[in-house]
């Protein structure tokens, strides 16, 4: 009789964590458009350095506009 209710609890353990995970996955999104933009903004000129710092940069603005410290 025990499984059962271990089955329940893992299983609301695992929705738990899927919707922890709901945010991040929409950060990465918005971090990722706003990378494009700022890039594309400086017409994509420069190599992996300038998209390193064009991401690290959304990230800050992505973080910030949700009230995150920088």
């Amino acid at each position: 009789m025990r499984k059962p209710a271990r089955k329940a609890a893992a299983s609301k353990k695992s929705k738990r964590v899927a919707s922890a995970k709901a945010p991040d996955g929409d950060r990465q999104r918005r971090i990722a458009e706003l990378a494009y933009a700022i890039g594309a903004r400086r017409g994509f000129a420069g190599g992996t350095d300038e998209a390193r710092e064009d991401w690290l940069e959304a990230e800050r603005m992505v973080d910030r506009d949700a009230g995150k410290p920088s």
